[in-house]
């Protein structure tokens, strides 16, 4: 052993030692970066904090900065979003200006936003909330979660805000028959339920004529009629109304099966409402083929 190890205190670390010990130290002290949309967690999972009104609002306040934020992200998308955030300015006691018109644009939601508005929406059901800041967030949050393609967001806060709150603390008529509307096209379209459809259509007594019009089309499978009356819908009734799509084109696919052997590629793609890309991924599923810009529907079968 040499004099310099021998200098050494039994168990004692070198000098080397020493610092890593102090970086693995520093390292495991080192804070946490919190979203603070995670701060909260779920009130049905045993959060209270957000019981309290002023937590309520401080916290709805940071979801509309975030939605805002995503809107700048991608303005081609959201374009309409900046205007609904502004219609719910915060003022300086962070409460919730009464003004919420719809928002006009398609707009996505990253997650952590999504359950966001779940807290949100549970800490106002936890402290059975009724004024027009519960509303307000409400219909922010439907409408924002339908444009998204959210329905496990939209659909309980539609059943919330118009079998409870619209009880304890009445819409706006133009507000209920907007939101009845809603949940008409989510029933007819998404669950395709069109008897429930028409009896909340008769409850509400709605006056909107393209819901009307839509339920008629799909109560007669006129694909001609719903798309018109598509065309005509606002953005969060195109975008409830798409859900039925897909059953709509499967029918008119098996009308064309039934009348043609084959067409031009260009009517068919007018006829499903696809691009050529799409309709090459789906023709599959009505059987048939596809030959330079011709469609074989059906072949003729030998005598």
């Amino acid at each position: 052993m040499s004099r310099r190890d021998a200098c050494k205190e039994p168990g004692r670390p070198g000098h080397g030692q020493s610092r890593n010990l102090e970086a693995t130290k520093s390292s495991r002290l080192r804070e946490v970066v919190v979203d603070p949309l995670e701060e909260y967690g779920l009130p049905s999972k045993g959060e209270t904090r957000l019981n309290e009104h002023d937590t309520q609002e401080a916290y709805f306040a940071l979801i509309l900065s975030r939605v805002e934020q995503q809107s700048r992200l991608d303005k081609s998308r959201i374009d309409g979003l900046a205007d609904d955030v502004a219609s719910l300015a915060i003022d300086h006691t962070l409460k919730v200006r009464r003004a919420a018109p719809p928002i006009h644009s398609y707009q996505e939601l990253p997650d952590i936003v999504v359950m966001a508005m779940r807290k949100v929406r549970e800490g106002i059901v936890a402290s059975k909330r009724a004024d027009a800041f519960a509303q307000d967030v409400y219909k922010f949050i439907i409408r924002s979660t339908i444009r998204a393609e959210k329905r496990e967001a939209y659909h309980p806060a539609l059943l919330y805000l118009l079998r409870s709150l619209d009880v304890r603390s009445p819409l706006s008529e133009q507000d209920r028959q907007e939101l009845a509307g809603y949940l008409v096209l989510d029933l007819a379209c998404f669950q395709n339920d069109l008897n429930a459809a028409y009896m909340l259509q008769r409850r509400y007594e709605l006056q909107d004529r393209t819901i009307r019009d839509i339920l008629h089309a799909l109560a007669r499978e006129n694909w001609d009629s719903y798309w018109k009356s598509k065309h005509a819908a606002t953005v969060c009734q195109w975008q409830l109304t798409s859900y039925a799509d897909e059953r709509m084109r499967r029918h008119v696919g098996k009308c064309l099966t039934k009348t043609y052997f084959t067409c031009d590629r260009d009517f068919i793609e007018k006829a499903l409402d696809l691009d050529r890309e799409s309709l090459s991924t789906s023709i599959g599923n009505f059987n048939w083929q596809i030959e330079d810009e011709m469609v074989v529907i059906r072949k003729l079968k030998p005598r």
